[in-house]
């Protein structure tokens, strides 16, 4: 398995296995699953697996598939910029930056 080095503080590293900072496998779910069918308990799962109780649990409770994203279910508002931004990027490309000047500009053009 792959490992990689992380600096933590002046000359403090730590190594980390590559397996550590990735979510569960397919195969590692299938086979978590089915051991926790058999009747093995979520502890003894986590030892022969070397994953944290809390991590089987939460893989028992979800299902197969990749999680949804949570949304509101709002709509995407357009940006109040939005309207102005060819004019922004033409006095930015004239190397103009002071936001007051442009937010005085712009409030002159309505």
């Amino acid at each position: 398995m792959k490992a990689v080095s992380f600096q933590v503080w002046k000359g403090l590293s730590i190594r980390v296995d590559i397996q550590e900072l990735t979510m569960l496998s397919i195969e590692e779910k299938l086979g978590m699953m089915d051991l926790y069918r058999q009747g093995v308990s979520i502890s003894e799962i986590a030892r022969q697996t070397g994953r944290d109780r809390k991590t089987i649990r939460k893989a028992m409770k979800s299902s197969l598939q990749p999680a949804k994203k949570k949304g509101r279910g709002r709509l995407k508002r357009e940006c109040k910029l939005s309207r102005y931004e060819s004019y922004l990027k033409q006095r930015m490309g004239e190397g103009v930056y002071n936001t007051r000047k442009l937010l005085r500009e712009l409030r002159e053009r309505g």
